[in-house]
């Protein structure tokens, strides 16, 4: 497929919902996790029992106007500008602080999967540190982001090119997994020889 047969449009033109984190301050409390962009990491979101929490009323506030859906993507927006991730749907509930974008492609236009993957282009990239204004804690206005243009192919395409990169992820993921294996068993055998 070449390139003549992709579409360039802004961000805001193929998605429903561009929308950050709670900027509201909350206290802390056992019942929903509020998580930032340090839990984004690797094309997953991250978290364990020792990550802030705040209380039902407080993530029902957050979520008044929209709600967090299964499948949207989310873009780390202050600090650590770029890393990505797809939203799973879990037991615990989970509302991001305002370092972490919540993006929802036009299901007909745009598959959240190729959003992340095109969000990790070079070429996006470099579009993400122009549009960073820098003070205290570097950060992209959603109004930056929202402008920003994206290539796509038609929705058949994209879903091929998505399970491509999946696969290779996979693959990529459990060379990653042997090695640390391979590194730990490594490690405990050098131990056991000093000793």
């Amino acid at each position: 497929m070449s390139l003549k047969t992709w579409e360039q449009r802004k961000l805001k033109e193929i998605t429903s919902v561009i929308k950050d984190g709670t900027h509201g301050t909350h206290i802390e409390h056992y019942g929903a996790y509020l998580l930032s962009a340090k839990n984004i990491l690797s094309n997953r979101i991250v978290y364990s029992k020792n990550d802030r929490q705040i209380s039902i009323n407080d993530f029902n506030k957050i979520y008044k106007g929209y709600s967090l859906n299964d499948g949207d993507f989310l873009l780390t927006i202050v600090g650590t500008i770029g890393r990505t991730a797809i939203y799973r749907q879990s037991k615990d509930k989970i509302a991001f602080q305002r370092s972490v974008a919540i993006i929802r492609g036009k299901e007909e236009i745009i598959d959240n999967y190729f959003l992340m993957f095109s969000f990790q282009l070079p070429t996006i990239k470099k579009i993400l540190q122009r549009v960073t204004s820098i003070s205290a804690q570097p950060g992209i206005y959603l109004r930056d982001l929202s402008n920003i243009e994206v290539w796509y192919p038609v929705i058949s395409e994209q879903q091929k090119i998505i399970a491509l990169l999946k696969n290779i992820c996979n693959l990529i993921a459990a060379n990653e997994y042997n090695l640390k294996n391979a590194l730990n068993i490594r490690g405990r055998l050098n131990l056991h020889l000093l000793t």
